[in-house]
């Protein structure tokens, strides 16, 4: 079961093969660590096609950085970076770049389909929600550049 008391979606496992530099992304781990509720989960098509337009906005927010700072490596695991659990922080705060953006494609992409005739407060809760996975991605997006996550800039 789910947060909300829902029986849980079995996720589909589907890797996504990425460019070779940063790792494969599986549908599964996207539904079961950020909380995918079914009605999105069960759409595998769109979970693809939602974690690649992700994969590839990603790559390319990183591809001058990974360009100027990381040539030397051929795998974002060879980079140098701390190790947690075993794990690279790179990876990781990749992985939570990718998902979180999916995240908030899927939330706006399911609240045009079916929620056409609601009133606009749902709509601008969605947008919220949206907001708040995109600034989770680019906050960890930052992280990975090594740049302050309170430093931000606003037009005057």
């Amino acid at each position: 079961m789910n947060l909300s008391g829902m029986p849980q979606a079995e996720p589909t496992t589907k890797i996504i093969t990425n460019d070779g530099f940063y790792p494969d992304l599986d549908t599964a781990d996207l539904v079961n660590c950020y909380e995918i509720p079914n009605e999105y989960a069960a759409n595998e098509q769109l979970l693809i096609n939602t974690l690649i337009t992700a994969i590839g906005e990603i790559n390319d927010l990183l591809n001058d950085y990974k360009a100027a700072n990381w040539y030397q490596a051929t795998k974002l695991t060879d980079v140098s970076s701390s190790l947690i659990a075993d794990k690279s922080l790179l990876e990781s705060l990749y992985k939570r770049a990718v998902f979180c953006n999916a995240k908030s494609k899927l939330l706006i992409s399911k609240l045009s389909q079916t929620h056409r005739d609601k009133s606009s407060a749902q709509q601008l809760s969605a947008t919220d929600n949206q907001s708040h996975w995109l600034r989770q991605s680019d906050y960890a997006i930052r992280q990975m550049l090594g740049v302050s996550q309170k430093i931000t800039v606003s037009i005057l």
